[in-house]
């Protein structure tokens, strides 16, 4: 649950998984005709059932979060067919108009990004996406080429919602919606910086409406207006994101950084912002087939609202969440920790990486709690159309709210993957 908790996988598209076997078998496939395209990836999902927190975790993360009810998030067993991204777009001179289920990379790095990552399933959406870098006559002279990306989206798996003095939920039918845009500049070859903003509106109560769409946009949307009336512009958060290869170091390291906040214009300036740091060294002296990649990253700034208002709201109880996985950073709430990286490239197709991830929540956030993995994943093609790979990660982790000891976990993970002559592929795991 890493809205609350932790999460043993992160970045997987919001795949199930328990302990026990799990299963994955897709296909994937892509077409182009002119400027139509048709890209699709389904997947056979199958997991084991998953037990429930014990009541008196639910009763604790019911009275931390107010005005909601515990629910169970036990499973049964899963035996399903799912899409993930699969959409038809149509590219228009410098864009591409794409609509069907879709995920979203909004920021630099590895780890995930604040706005937009894969860690949960793909949503519905209608995405324009600018191809490549334009001029804008008098705005590039200083800031450099431009490019954008827009999304528009509805949402799945929000329980509750609180509108017009009421709390909807468990099963509402009116999910609400979701917008994301990001624009960055490239001033110089070596330098690119980026803004972004997201909102979740409507739902319960509150019409989509092109009035209520604008109003998420600008600074007539009172963000202190009282959650669910017609005057709250709905869950917004802003990014601000750079990436810069070093001077004398331009070839060996690149620093990047990823910042977030909470119903405020911008980052920039900010008091509070949520903050990842990134350092990535695409080679090592004396051993050019080697990078390195470290990143540091924490939600829980001194000067915050209030403990876990990251990715939290008033109006949308479940947060930022797509079917219960956060939409951003794995990070979650009010946490911080860190990942690195070392990986070995024997070819371009055949790899070894090391792998370390940490995370820290805070004490006053559900009595907090931490967890530690320890990875080594290889990658090897034996031949063009085949590509094997395997995982093992060991996880150590405690959270006093679900256990009093420190508690351990083993993960393994075979993936093969077939590339048929005719350009589609066959995947299991």
């Amino acid at each position: 649950d890493g809205f609350h908790l932790g999460q043993t996988l992160i970045n997987d598209y919001g795949r199930p998984y328990a302990e026990g076997f799990n299963n994955v078998t897709g296909l994937s496939a892509f077409a182009v005709a002119g400027p139509l395209s048709l890209f699709f990836r389904g997947e056979y999902q199958k997991t084991p059932r998953t037990t429930p927190y014990p009541a008196s975790v639910l009763q604790a993360i019911d009275g931390f979060e107010d005005s909601t009810s515990p629910l169970s998030n036990g499973t049964p067993d899963i035996n399903r067919f799912r899409l993930l991204d699969s959409a038809v777009a149509l590219t228009v001179k410098n864009f591409q108009i794409s609509f069907g289920k879709q995920s979203l990379w909004l920021g630099p790095g590895t780890g995930g990004p604040f706005l937009f990552s894969d860690n949960a399933e793909p949503i519905p959406m209608l995405r324009i996406d600018q191809i490549s870098a334009v001029y804008i006559p008098g705005i590039s002279r200083v800031l450099g080429m431009m490019r954008s990306e827009f999304g528009l989206g509805r949402l799945s798996g929000q329980h509750w919602i609180f509108s017009g003095g009421r709390l909807f939920g468990p099963n509402i039918s009116d999910q609400p919606f979701l917008h994301v845009e990001k624009i960055s500049f490239k001033p110089t070859s070596n330098f690119e910086f980026g803004m972004g903003i997201s909102a979740v509106f409507g739902g319960p109560g509150i019409p989509i409406t092109w009035r209520n769409f604008f109003n998420t946009f600008t600074i007539l949307g009172n963000s202190t207006a009282l959650p669910g009336t017609r005057q709250d512009p709905g869950d917004r958060r802003s990014t601000a994101d750079f990436t810069y290869r070093l001077p004398h170091l331009r070839n060996w390291v690149t620093l990047y950084g990823d910042s977030l906040v909470e119903d405020e214009v911008s980052p920039i300036g900010s008091s509070r912002p949520s903050l990842r740091l990134g350092l990535y060294l695409p080679k090592v002296p004396e051993l050019p087939k080697l990078d390195l990649r470290m990143e540091s990253v924490y939600t829980d700034a001194p000067h915050t609202v209030f403990v876990g208002n990251v990715y939290d709201n008033g109006r949308f109880r479940s947060g930022y969440t797509n079917f219960g996985q956060i939409m951003g950073s794995w990070i979650g709430r009010a946490g911080k920790g860190g990942q690195g990286w070392a990986t070995y490239w024997f070819s371009p197709q055949s790899t070894l990486q090391l792998m370390y991830r940490r995370q820290q929540v805070d004490a006053k956030f559900l009595k907090g709690g931490g967890l530690n993995d320890f990875g080594i994943k290889g990658e090897y093609s034996p031949r063009s159309q085949l590509s094997l790979q395997g995982f093992i990660q060991y996880e150590t982790w405690k959270f006093p709210i679900l256990s009093p000891r420190t508690e351990s976990d083993v993960t393994v993970s075979l993936q093969l993957t077939f590339y048929p002559h005719w350009n589609s592929e066959i995947a299991g795991h």
